[in-house]
């Protein structure tokens, strides 16, 4: 789809597809193609002008089980937020103010900007509803080249922006982009020596810390799985969410990475194309983020690709098949991050919706912070 878009000539990219599909991570890819073909004469991606809109909901728990608050806008050069959405009588109406006030200012800083380039994600029903700020995104689309990621609704002016002539268009819905495999191995072999008990087992929001990430590798997007953990407890929670779990007492994290892998291979009836390694004590990771990764290994099927927010690289790490013989022959005590060291240029990025998606809880403080975020 990229080369597609490289070879069309067109100046702007619209993604749209269902939430999780790989909008935000395909713009990056598509960022990075310009990079390239350009020798680099297109800004980072989180250097670029332009705007975010997300939903702001009560809970971080990653589960998105909970109506939103708010809908809110951010510029991504100022980081200025205002409030474009809020619920009444059972239904998300537009906030004109947060449109007039923020949302303009952050149109009008992009037109002024010196990148040739913007950034709009995403654009919705809630903008239709402002003519004012529709016609200002119009004007940025006839002054800038945009990659933005718009929902996918039949309304006026999002079909107006679709049938530009000089819009590349793709619904990332329409076609199934990846049909191999991905599993997860769940690394729940922690000794807890700064929680001072077994923290995979601590309440986090009603029930234990490692449900959530057991929960977040039975998604659909997933195709085999396994738990690796020391402590029979944590392998009898598995049991009760029917997930596979192997209980080892191998000293090193090299051996939990070595066991869980291994074990994965032999009960799959055919070696995966990647394996996705999740740590146990990272309740917010989001499904949607899970499936950006897979999303982003579907496009560049030979790269590591890593949870990231703003620059700071974290987990979970996606690795594809070529990577499992060494993965299995780790130096003792040595993680996944040996293998990235190694191969730094074939690393890449995939955006999480929150810098919340990377921490951990390894005291009872960071857990009882990340239970109460809002």
């Amino acid at each position: 789809m990229l080369n597609a878009f490289l070879q069309s000539g067109k100046r702007h990219l619209i993604l749209t597809g269902d939430r999780g599909s790989g909008k935000t991570t395909l713009l990056n890819e598509a960022v990075r193609m310009y990079q390239s073909q350009l020798n680099a004469s297109v800004p980072e991606c989180q250097s670029l002008p332009g705007f975010i809109t997300y939903a702001r909901r009560s809970t971080k728990s990653g589960i998105y089980d909970t109506p939103p608050e708010s809908v809110q806008l951010c510029d991504r050069i100022t980081k200025k937020t205002a409030v474009i959405g809020r619920p009444e009588e059972g239904a998300m109406q537009p906030v004109t103010e947060g449109f007039l006030g923020v949302g303009l200012d952050s149109i009008k800083r992009a037109c002024r900007h010196g990148s040739p380039f913007v950034w709009v994600d995403e654009i919705g029903f809630l903008e239709e509803r402002c003519p004012a700020f529709c016609d200002a995104l119009w004007d940025l689309f006839e002054q800038k080249r945009v990659f933005a990621a718009v929902r996918g609704q039949r309304l006026p002016f999002l079909d107006r922006l679709r049938a530009r002539n000089d819009v590349f268009f793709y619904n990332l819905s329409d076609t199934e982009l990846f049909t191999g495999q991905v599993a997860a191995v769940v690394l729940a072999s922690g000794e807890s020596r700064r929680f001072g008990s077994n923290k995979l087992l601590a309440d986090f929001c009603g029930s234990p810390m490692l449900s959530r990430i057991l929960e977040l590798a039975s998604d659909r997007s997933i195709s085999g799985r396994i738990a690796v953990t020391r402590t029979p407890e944590v392998q009898t929670l598995c049991g009760q969410h029917g997930f596979p779990c192997i209980l080892h007492q191998e000293p090193f994290l090299s051996d939990t990475i070595r066991i869980g892998l291994g074990e994965l291979l032999l009960r799959m009836p055919q070696p995966p194309d990647a394996c996705i390694f999740l740590q146990g004590d990272q309740p917010l990771v989001s499904p949607e983020s899970i499936r950006a990764l897979i999303h982003a290994f579907s496009c560049n099927p030979h790269l590591i690709h890593r949870l990231s927010f703003g620059g700071q690289e974290g987990s979970p790490v996606l690795f594809p098949h070529c990577f499992f013989e060494e993965l299995q022959h780790l130096p003792p005590d040595c993680g996944g991050n040996a293998v990235i060291k190694k191969y730094p240029d074939l690393v890449r990025r995939t955006e999480a919706n929150d810098t919340y998606e990377l921490l951990d809880a390894d005291t009872p403080e960071a857990l009882f912070q990340l239970s109460h975020i809002q």
